[in-house]
C-alpha cells in the first residue's frame, strides 16, 4: 500500500519486483513451475527530469 501511495504522491515512480532464486526450490504443476520464498523490490523516484 505504501508504494501505491508514493506512486500517487511523486512525479514518477518506477517499481521493479522479482524473485530471489535459491538452488533448491519446490515446484508445482505438471510443468514444474518453481516457487520462490523471497522477492526483491527496487524503487526509483525521478523528480523534474533528474
Amino acid at each position: 500500500m505504501q508504494v501505491r501511495n508514493w506512486a500517487v504522491e511523486y512525479d514518477s515512480l518506477y517499481v521493479v519486483t522479482g524473485p530471489i532464486f535459491d538452488y533448491v526450490m519446490p515446484t508445482i504443476g505438471p510443468y514444474r513451475v518453481a516457487l520462490t520464498k523471497t522477492y526483491y523490490k527496487v524503487l526509483l523516484q525521478k523528480r523534474k527530469g533528474n
